[in-house]
């Protein structure tokens, strides 16, 4: 039996036919569309359906309502461009670091003119069906590729990509197994932070090291927690690991302070060691690095940190992977992008850059 996917609402079809005027140019930027009520009788729906329709437009920049003037194109808006639905799925609703550096993918300093995106996020436990959502794109024949995190996509869900009447790009990885023989478009950042971090305590002849880590239900922190160890085991570098409380985040700064003074005192032999230090809130670093030093003075704490220049380059390879989908999407692409590292030392105060397999100091 074929799995069909879920018909739009009249509010998701509204909107899609409108979306496909703008794209097309049928309406050109800067231009008025007609009002709620007009647009009502044309389409034989009601006035909250069409009011509806104009928010989901609205949150996707295509459109600015102007009380007493009207609905009018934006700019941004523009016919002959590449359209690309972003799609962020399932992501936590407190604003986050990665969330932030997906963003800047359609931003004006980094998009390409040849460009468009619309871009929809869905919150974890906002109560979206995925097929529903994609039902809503496969309704967009503007829209030639789909860019979505992987991350909590298991088999089913991307199976259901592939009945889309356009080809789709996934970045990061899954929280679930996935089989090996899944077809799929990836492009997989590999900062491999704990890895270089790892290897650098090697080379400077060091023979354990303690991994200070954010809670390990987070994806990426555990991610990173099972490179460091895997990169550990390899060089020889016996490890022990703390994993900091669920909720830490949201601590104020005095009990996340309080917190941490009290690790260091309940096992100073765990802080009297080289560090690797990762979901550590910024403004507390400062304040650990004085407390690690009175720990160790003479050992490093390394927190691996991406090179601001990888932004460049990671975007510009998503971008390329993007035309050539559209270009030939029966060729399937697997991605992985190494991102260079900076090791910034909280300790001694010293920075290293790691790219291509070599680390070199940064004066």
């Amino acid at each position: 039996m074929m799995d069909l996917l879920t018909a739009p609402s009249k509010t998701e079809q509204v909107a899609a036919l409108l979306r496909g005027r703008i794209m097309k140019g049928d309406c050109p930027p800067g231009g008025k569309l007609q009002g709620v009520r007009a647009l009502a009788e044309q389409f034989g729906v009601s006035l909250w359906v069409v009011s509806s329709a104009m928010e989901i437009l609205e949150s996707e920049r295509l459109i600015r309502r102007e009380p007493s003037r009207g609905i009018f194109i934006e700019p941004l808006a523009t016919a002959g461009a590449l359209e690309v639905y972003m799609l962020l799925w399932g992501l936590k609703g407190k604003p986050n670091h990665y969330f932030d550096t997906v963003c800047k993918l359609v931003s004006p300093g980094h998009m390409p003119g040849d460009f468009g995106f619309l871009t929809r996020t869905v919150l974890a436990g906002e109560g979206v069906s995925l097929d529903k959502e994609l039902a809503k794109i496969d309704h967009m024949p503007n829209v030639k590729c789909v860019l979505a995190n992987l991350s909590n996509f298991g088999e089913a869900e991307l199976r259901m990509f592939k009945r889309l009447h356009c080809p789709a790009l996934f970045f990061g990885d899954s929280e679930h197994s996935l089989p090996p023989q899944l077809d799929f478009n990836q492009i997989l950042l590999l900062p491999r932070g704990g890895a270089v971090a790892a290897g650098f305590l090697a080379r400077e002849g060091h023979k354990r090291a303690t991994l200070l880590i954010g809670n390990r239900g987070i994806y990426f922190h555990d991610q990173f927690a099972r490179e460091t160890a895997a990169a550990c085991a390899r060089d020889g570098l016996a490890l022990e690991t703390i994993e900091l409380p669920v909720g830490i985040g949201s601590w104020t700064l005095d009990a996340m302070r309080d917190y941490y003074r009290d690790l260091l005192e309940s096992s100073p032999a765990s802080f009297a060691a080289p560090l690797i230090v990762a979901g550590v809130e910024d403004a507390l670093l400062g304040e650990l690095g004085s407390l690690w030093r009175q720990a160790a003075p003479e050992l490093p704490a390394l927190r691996p940190q991406f090179d601001a220049s990888y932004l460049d380059g990671f975007y510009h390879r998503v971008y390329q992977l993007l035309r050539e989908l559209v270009t030939a999407p029966s060729i399937t692409r697997k991605v992985e992008y190494v991102a260079p590292i900076i090791l910034n030392d909280l300790r001694l105060g010293r920075r290293h850059r790691h790219e291509n397999g070599v680390t070199v100091p940064i004066a």
